[in-house]
């Protein structure tokens, strides 16, 4: 567990310093990208995927507000997200390679649902 946050951290300061530079959302993207390899190399699974996906987008969004508004960094949010989309990050709903997940307890029209 110590080992995962630690890569996490890791991520989280390569983007902030990637922020802090202005550098383009594709290069964000791509430290993001970075971060979910080397997590999948070091301990065989991606286990903070989705924190990796959902922290970007706020350390994103937060630079990109001046202020403390709730209602600015939700807009601020939205726009990010929409880059990182623009970008072809992939996203929730997404693997690395494009494929579709589905979400937990979604039924595929026509199939029967299991015992329970």
């Amino acid at each position: 567990m110590e080992s995962s946050i630690a890569l996490v951290a890791d991520y989280l300061e390569e983007l902030g310093t990637s922020v802090t530079r202005g550098e383009p959302i594709g290069r964000q993207v791509s430290v993001a990208r970075r971060a979910e390899r080397r997590m999948l190399a070091k301990l065989g699974s991606n286990t903070h995927k989705g924190a990796i996906f959902i922290c970007g987008i706020l350390v994103m969004a937060r630079y990109r507000t001046d202020c403390d508004d709730e209602g600015a960094l939700r807009c601020a949010v939205s726009r990010v997200a929409r880059q990182v989309a623009a970008a072809g990050a992939p996203g929730p709903g997404l693997d690395s390679r494009g494929g579709r997940v589905l979400p937990v307890g979604h039924r595929v029209p026509g199939r029967e649902r299991g015992p329970g």
